[in-house]
């Protein structure tokens, strides 16, 4: 019986320090991610090396490689967890909504905003001045942000529309969302806030409302 208690103590405890490990190294993994990210947007994805980000994490390349094999990898994990935040800041609870309307205004301004982010911005030109290169990158923002608040929108309007595809009209209202400014915002033509967001997002209201009100059911548009 102490020999099976002890093996036990011993189980436990090389599970608790491999465990311990496996935080550590994923600690470090997301500290490179953040490192390059942020090296990234300060300097352009083409201006960072793998030497760079090893000199501002103070340590060396080999290390470095541990982690990642590529530069490109290190950039699509950066995406990947960008992104992950991104949905944070796109999630939105249906019981804020006291109608579809309500729904449509709050769903679309949050998304006007996340595209006026500078760090979304700065990841756009990041994606699209690589996209021959590493296409992953702009299919891991995309489908993450632009179809995330299509299929949001897409569900609130499923009981809310009839003889129309909720997917269709969700679309509608993205590229109402994004409508051209969001090019002059990548190209520098035009300066972002919130003001404009706004009331981007409430002219794309406004014309999604005008094109589907008749298809929408009344108590819920109200």
């Amino acid at each position: 019986m102490i020999r099976s208690h002890v093996g036990f103590m011993r189980q436990k405890n090389v599970l608790s320090i491999s465990s311990k490990r496996e935080l550590k190294k994923s600690a470090r993994r997301k500290n490179i991610v953040n490192v390059a990210m942020n090296a990234f947007l300060e300097s352009g994805y083409d201006n960072v090396t793998m030497s760079d980000i090893s000199s501002i994490l103070g340590g060396s390349k080999s290390t470095l490689w541990q982690y990642f094999d590529h530069k490109e990898d290190i950039a699509v994990a950066a995406i990947e967890l960008k992104v992950q935040l991104f949905r944070n800041f796109l999630d939105l609870d249906i019981s804020e909504c006291s109608s579809i309307t309500s729904m449509l205004n709050l769903s679309s301004k949050r998304f006007c905003h996340f595209l006026m982010r500078d760090d979304t911005i700065e990841i756009e030109r990041i994606i699209i001045i690589n996209n021959r290169r590493i296409p992953k990158l702009g299919n891991i923002f995309y489908s993450n942000t632009f179809l995330y608040f299509r299929d949001q929108v897409s569900l609130f309007l499923a009981n809310s529309l009839y003889d129309e595809d909720p997917d269709d009209a969700a679309m509608l209202l993205l590229d109402l969302c994004t409508s051209g400014f969001n090019r002059r915002l990548i190209l520098e033509l035009r300066h972002a806030n919130n003001i404009l967001a706004d009331q981007i997002a409430d002219r794309a209201v406004q014309i999604f409302m005008k094109i589907y009100h008749k298809c929408l059911v009344r108590h819920h548009a109200d």
